[in-house]
């Protein structure tokens, strides 16, 4: 299937389009690097992920991405130990693909913050 058979959007415009994308990206061999899992008192009700360092700023480098994508806004994130979703809207039409953005923003992360973290890891990319 090439990118203009989508029926939702239009000819030309596939992954550029005006939409909402969900979007998940992934650790590196699925290391827990960005939080904790944290139940308190064993109750699953109140589980919830206590962000480290790194995951705080895969966070912020999130909202870095919208300020240099206005056309990307963020509807809500969720950041698991090891991965992050994300569900993103491109209000207009965008030059670049959004999968395109979020790789740059990913691997620019994988190569920048987790090198200032000093942590090792093998080779990433979005899923």
């Amino acid at each position: 299937m090439t990118e203009d058979q989508w029926q939702w959007q239009e000819p030309g415009t596939a992954w550029r389009g005006v939409g909402i994308y969900h979007i998940t990206l992934t650790v590196p061999s699925r290391q827990p690097l960005l939080g904790t899992l944290v139940t308190p008192q064993n109750d699953p009700s109140q589980a919830r992920v206590e962000r480290t360092a790194l995951g705080n700023a895969v966070v912020d480098e999130l909202y870095v991405m919208c300020k240099h994508y206005p056309a990307i806004r963020i509807f809500q994130f969720c950041l698991m130990p090891d991965h992050l979703h994300a569900v993103i809207q491109v209000t207009r039409v965008m030059d670049t693909s959004i999968r395109s953005v979020i790789r740059g923003y990913w691997l620019s992360f994988v190569s920048d913050i987790l090198t200032n973290f000093n942590v090792a890891v093998g080779s990433a990319s979005p899923t």
